[in-house]
């Protein structure tokens, strides 16, 4: 099935003549992409109809797929140095994934993207002394716990971050036409954006620049002003006084959902490329929010209490999806964590969770009440 998949996706035959899939006993590694005999763990490829856990089936299913990807982004198309294995690992991640939720919808596939994948990069890019996706001196990268949520984790959410902002068609035709140029060839970070500048009408260039080559993620900070919503950019982090540059900027793709007196609303696309913005509204928004399916890569902090009021009403009533409710609790617990508001005001605001029932919001509010 995930080679199917592939092969339809990224509109290239799979080129060689079989596959193998290897079961190895003691494999140090869960699973290595060898083309044509990919190895792996015996737990990640061996599934026992009634012993193995719905969990174990998805992980191994998801590994497999994993695996195959990288039969086209690292074996077709190989990175011109190891600081580019990011073009490897974060397509294997993104693709392990989507493979999955294309044969398995209700398996929720996205919202368990977020909750392994996403949130373990935006905690690992809180740190200080986080580094870029693509990291410097690449002849010295090595794949471990410090690492990986940065070129898998993070890398993978960029690229749903991107292919969410320029639209499916063109980030599949951009990916089509980046796999065909350079096939059986090696490339670097600009061959891809380039390829898909070519096949769409955003600069991605200049905005992947600002999220691969810096470290960390913006916290953006917004406040509505009359009919105006005032939008600056931060870098995140849990240590604000310890000597991080606060002049870092991102080109940040973003949605804002705009809720009307009348109960509508209506998504504003917009992309943000300085430190402070100004939206003119319409006098019948009433409330907003940010970053709508959390696709986006970025925290966001609301300074009008108000907002966040409506905002917990919403949650109260489920007219925001579980995603969208995870969002506005992770957002805010990480205000918690940088000691930017105080934890009372993250507790208050779960009165609104007291029907939660999503796997996604209720996992992040019993790990955050635990900690």
């Amino acid at each position: 099935k995930a080679l199917a998949y592939c092969e339809s996706y990224f509109g290239i035959p799979y080129p060689l003549s079989k596959m193998d899939l290897i079961a190895v006993p003691d494999f140090a590694f869960a699973a290595m992409e060898n083309w044509g005999a990919v190895t792996f763990r015996e737990n990640l490829l061996l599934f026992y109809p009634g012993i193995t856990s719905r969990h174990g089936e998805r992980r191994i299913c998801e590994v497999i797929a994993h695996e195959i990807v990288h039969m086209w982004f690292g074996n077709l198309v190989t990175p011109k140095d190891w600081k580019y294995l990011w073009l490897n690992e974060s397509f294997a991640t993104l693709f392990g994934f989507g493979i999955l939720d294309s044969y398995h919808p209700e398996w929720e596939i996205w919202d368990q993207f977020i909750y392994e994948e996403t949130i373990d990069a935006l905690g690992r890019d809180s740190m200080n002394n986080t580094f870029a996706i693509e990291i410097p001196g690449g002849e010295h990268v090595v794949i471990n716990t410090s690492t990986a949520p940065i070129i898998y984790s993070k890398g993978g959410s960029i690229l749903r971050h991107m292919r969410d902002y320029i639209g499916e068609s063109s980030f599949k035709k951009g990916l089509h036409h980046y796999l065909k140029t350079h096939a059986f060839g090696n490339t670097t970070t600009t061959d891809f954006w380039k390829a898909l500048d070519e096949t769409s009408d955003v600069p991605v260039v200049d905005i992947m620049k600002t999220w691969v080559e810096q470290p960390g993620h913006p916290l953006v900070i917004a406040e509505k002003k009359g009919n105006s919503l005032i939008l600056e950019q931060e870098r995140f982090t849990h240590l604000k006084k310890a000597g991080i540059s606060g002049d870092q900027v991102w080109h940040i793709p973003m949605t804002i959902r705009l809720f009307h007196e009348d109960n509508s609303y209506k998504d504003k696309n917009l992309l943000i490329t300085s430190k402070k913005t100004e939206l003119d509204l319409d006098s019948t928004v009433v409330s907003y929010k940010i970053n709508p399916g959390q696709t986006g890569f970025y925290r966001v902090q609301y300074k009008n209490k108000d907002n966040l009021h409506a905002l917990q009403d919403l949650i109260q009533g489920k007219k925001l999806s579980p995603r969208d409710r995870w969002g506005c609790e992770y957002d805010l617990y990480g205000l918690v964590s940088s000691c930017a508001i105080p934890s009372k005001e993250y507790l208050d605001f779960l009165e609104g969770y007291s029907h939660e029932d999503a796997y996604l919001p209720l996992m992040s509010i019993g790990e955050h009440l635990l900690h």
